[in-house]
């Protein structure tokens, strides 16, 4: 769909691997929340659990957005207008919004919590109880909710005049080319009715008077409505837009609660690092010392490589969207890259750094390829060597 072949293979590796490693996160954690014995721990994993649901979304949309392509392939410039209006369009976008918004949040969640368990005293974990378990289902619960509310409020029928941006008649309609927008219809309503002097109409207004237009001959002119998520063939969240569109106002509140977010993660991020380095754990016996330090700076290097990996794809990006906003420079181009390779370039590292049984079976894996690279004959190599001890000539004798 309008997509580069680079941005396609990547698109299609990022997407697989994206749910094979939260496939195989995903189990890890219920187990490790099933078995867990404080408070802190649960808490952490009930966070990472929702970060691999988020990344495992963006990996089916991946998938989905890629198996479209390759289904409409050189046609899709011919029914452009029928995907973007299409029911698919708009559940594979609310789908990549969902599984964004609940990384991210989850990812702010972890932060201020473990940031909490620092402030407190990591050291002497507290157990867990239904009030603890309780407290962490709401707060799992909450950002659920809001990422669902993010993703489909775009698509309810109460705020079409808000995120309509056109309706499509049909490739066959002579009256309404491609996506007429309400300035559009408005016109050519007003050239037909004559006596409309409204500047602005609500589309079931629009819609009302067109099939008042046709009803007599054509019992009515069919129509799609293009909504929120049919802005790029991709069908992602309308990220880039500009103070003309009327939708800016939504983006940006999301912007600014991502840029909230990312401010929180790298305050609690600070703090952590700054309570950790300041404080010892508070246990007599030396090993269990040794034990909770290693487990402590293990954890803190896990959540750090993963606040950068966050803050290294969406930062860039959100920057990119103020300056496309404000019309310094226009940035529509990169659209499509940041949907099909750096948006799902994230949800591959994360289960990488979270699950190190993954790792631990890549490295097993690489280990065995060089291992048989390293032990396989080279081909004809003994009897390359053979042949040089024939043909050197004997030594002179000095």
């Amino acid at each position: 769909m309008e997509q580069s072949s680079y941005e396609i293979v990547t698109g299609s590796v990022f997407g697989i691997l994206a749910i094979l490693f939260n496939m195989g996160t995903i189990p890890t954690t219920i187990n490790a929340m099933k078995t867990a014995r404080s408070i802190e721990f649960l808490a952490n994993n009930a966070m990472i659990f929702l970060i691999s649901i988020g990344d495992l979304f963006v990996g089916v949309f991946m998938t989905i957005i890629l198996g479209n392509n390759f289904y409409h392939g050189l046609d899709y410039c011919k029914r452009q207008l029928e995907w973007l209006t299409s029911t698919s369009c708009s559940v594979i976008g609310v789908i990549n919004s969902f599984g964004a918004l609940v990384s991210v949040f989850a990812m702010t969640s972890l932060s201020l919590i473990r940031m909490s368990n620092v402030t407190r005293d990591i050291s002497i974990p507290c157990q867990v109880t239904r009030k603890g378990a309780l407290q962490i289902s709401f707060i799992c619960c909450l950002i659920v909710v809001m990422a669902i509310a993010i993703s489909i409020i775009p698509l309810l029928e109460f705020f079409e005049d808000y995120f309509v941006n056109g309706l499509f008649h049909g490739s066959e309609s002579r009256l309404f080319h491609g996506a007429s927008d309400k300035v559009e219809h408005i016109k050519i309503l007003r050239a037909y009715h004559g006596r409309l002097r409204t500047e602005s109409m609500t589309w079931d207004q629009i819609e009302q008077l067109i099939s008042e237009m046709f009803s007599n001959d054509y019992t009515g002119i069919p129509h799609k409505k293009i909504n929120f998520y049919g802005n790029d063939a991709v069908c992602i969240f309308k990220y880039m837009v500009t103070y003309e569109d009327p939708q800016h106002a939504f983006v940006w509140a999301v912007h600014t609660l991502l840029i909230l977010c990312f401010f929180g993660i790298t305050i609690a991020y600070i703090r952590i690092e700054r309570k950790s380095n300041k404080s010892a754990p508070t246990v007599a016996d030396v090993k269990t010392r040794k034990v909770l330090r290693s487990r402590r700076k293990t954890l803190q290097k896990k959540v750090a490589i993963l606040i950068l990996t966050d803050f290294l794809s969406w930062i860039p990006f959100i920057t990119i969207c103020i300056l496309h906003s404000v019309q310094v420079l226009d940035f529509s181009s990169w659209y499509s890259t940041f949907s099909m390779v750096l948006n799902p370039l994230n949800s591959v590292i994360n289960p990488l750094i979270l699950n190190t049984i993954i790792v631990t079976k890549l490295e097993k894996f690489k280990q065995f390829v060089w291992n048989n690279l390293k032990t396989a004959p080279t081909r004809g190599s003994k009897k390359e060597s053979i042949e040089m001890e024939v043909r050197m000539p004997p030594r002179k004798p000095s």
